[in-house]
């Protein structure tokens, strides 16, 4: 068993001077401060049956911080947002077997958050009337399961691969998101948690040539896949990305000493277009940025 605690204070000020006092807009220059604390705990349970098998159970509480408005538009727009927090709940395993050349782990957690830090829209005086300003509007749940594999059949080649699984979804997040409604906020628990797929998949291979007194040959291959995602809070049409697969490799030599290293290695070997991100500015201007296509490079290495 274990068990900790951590006790954070928070002490933040903010000063900020503009040039000109726009009518409705806030004083040139404005002072913020604000202080929070929190105290986390967390605990492990754990049991062995012998020297290869475990399992455990862990819960977790976490703390992010508050803060300010960096660049308020308007009087409206600014103000301070405070922190949120989460609870996780973890259960799990952790296998060796067949004189450890087998290797199983496999958990399942919850976690629930509370207080999210969103954007949303408030009222202003100054046109289109409103501006965008993050506030504790929202609350989560993010729960799955993870495996993990590594097997050695012989000494020379290992193998391994992972498979999660994740479910987020808001419990609550009423707001205005876009502009600010005459029947007050909606409903907006339906979106989707940016930048997060529901399926997530690994799978690799590390063979070793050894070449007697010229060193060793390491090849390693990887292939990684997520399923489709969105890489905004808002669910955007255009931020959407499909599900895909990358397939990367290796080859590495070594010296006897294991002093020098001279590695060529390919990344994304199937050419594959995907985002890299997107996102709307001012809810008016849209980009995307492409991920890298197919890359190949050289390196080498020394320690000393």
């Amino acid at each position: 068993m274990s068990a900790g605690a951590r006790q954070t204070w928070d002490r933040k000020t903010h000063n900020s001077k503009s040039a000109t006092n726009l009518a409705g807009g806030p004083d040139p220059t404005v002072v913020q401060r604000a202080s929070w604390d929190n105290l986390s705990l967390d605990g492990t349970v754990e049991y062995h049956f012998g020297s290869n098998n475990m399992v455990f159970a862990r819960y977790a509480e976490g703390y992010r911080g508050g803060g300010f408005v960096g660049t308020p538009s308007s009087a409206a727009g600014a103000g301070q947002f405070d922190p949120e927090t989460a609870r996780s709940y973890e259960l799990g395993s952790k296998n060796d077997f067949f004189d450890r050349r087998l290797r199983v782990n496999i958990a399942a957690f919850y976690n629930k958050f509370s207080d999210l830090q969103r954007t949303t829209t408030v009222p202003s005086v100054l046109p289109p009337f409103f501006v965008t300003t993050p506030r504790n509007i929202a609350s989560a749940v993010t729960q799955g399961v993870e495996v993990e594999m590594l097997a050695r059949p012989v000494d020379s080649l290992t193998l391994r691969g992972n498979l999660g699984y994740l479910d987020a979804h808001y419990t609550s997040f009423f707001a205005n998101l876009t502009s600010v409604a005459a029947n007050g906020p909606s409903d907006n628990r339906n979106l989707k948690f940016p930048n997060t797929s529901k399926w997530s998949a690994a799978v690799g291979a590390t063979y070793e040539i050894k070449l007697a007194d010229a060193g060793r040959l390491i090849l390693v291959t990887d292939y990684a896949y997520r399923s489709r995602f969105n890489f905004t809070d808002l669910n955007y049409a255009f931020a959407n990305q499909k599900g895909y697969g990358l397939l990367s490799a290796s080859i590495t030599w070594r010296d006897v000493a294991d002093r020098l290293s001279l590695t060529v290695y390919g990344k994304n070997l199937t050419n594959k277009a995907y985002l890299d991100g997107a996102d709307a500015v001012g809810g008016v201007t849209n980009f995307v940025t492409d991920a890298p296509p197919r890359t190949w490079g050289v390196s080498a290495g020394m320690k000393f």
